[in-house]
């Protein structure tokens, strides 16, 4: 006899799902009731395996149906639930907290949609070159607060200060009072005035002011002439 296993047949009730519910086959399975499902079938019997009786409650989202060979010469009825699946990025090894991930350490796993974080990623680009906060275990679906972006200025660090303003490009020295990724804005002592000022991450060790904009004050509106009353 030959033997159609749960691949065929799920294979068969998710076709007739596409069709009736716009179901994407590549981001559903079904789980089915008890032990996987096997039809057997006579072995000169080479019909292809299709679905029959297929429902489905969205509520529940409980599917049966009635998997057929040929014109019913071999069939076989079916229950399960349907899942949903989602692309994630996931860990392929075990990171330790300060790791840098690199495109080895991240892979696109395809994982049931329910009981994911809501803030798990599908691309494995938004994660390289960020910080693990904590450590992390192979085959972790990475989410946003796990990871950070690198620190390209470390607190207490002497750093470049520049200021740029059109025909004019200034560089000094100063000592970041915090670190920060690229953009963060941190405060850095200014060395001559003592000061802290809030400046711009842009590089490692190198930061960026503002120019200051100066505010013109509006002249003062001219007082209403008033006719003088002719006797």
């Amino acid at each position: 006899a030959r033997r159609i296993g749960a691949p065929e047949i799920e294979g068969a009730v998710k076709a007739v799902l596409a069709k009736q519910r716009g179901f994407d086959i590549g981001f559903v399975t079904i789980a089915f009731d008890g032990e996987a499902p096997v039809l057997t079938v006579p072995p000169d019997l080479a019909s292809p395996v299709t679905a029959q009786e297929v429902t489905y409650d969205p509520r529940s989202r409980r599917v049966t149906a009635l998997v057929v060979v040929g014109e019913r010469q071999s069939s076989l009825r079916v229950t399960g639930s349907l899942v949903e699946m989602a692309d994630v990025a996931v860990l392929t090894r075990a990171v330790a907290r300060g790791e840098t991930l690199n495109a080895a350490d991240v892979a696109v796993e395809r994982r049931p949609r329910d009981g994911l974080p809501a803030d798990v990623a599908a691309d494995p680009a938004a994660f390289l070159g960020q910080v693990a906060q904590k450590a992390l275990g192979a085959g972790t679906a990475l989410r946003a607060g796990e990871l950070t972006r690198p620190d390209l200025v470390a607190r207490g660090e002497a750093v470049t200060i520049v200021y740029e303003t059109p025909g004019v490009a200034l560089a000094l020295r100063g000592q970041a009072r915090e670190g920060g990724p690229l953009g963060a804005v941190i405060g850095v002592v200014n060395p001559v005035s003592k000061k802290v000022i809030q400046a711009t991450v842009i590089g490692p060790g190198r930061v960026t002011v503002a120019p200051i904009v100066p505010v013109t004050a509006a002249a003062p509106a001219a007082p209403a002439r008033l006719a003088a009353a002719q006797p």
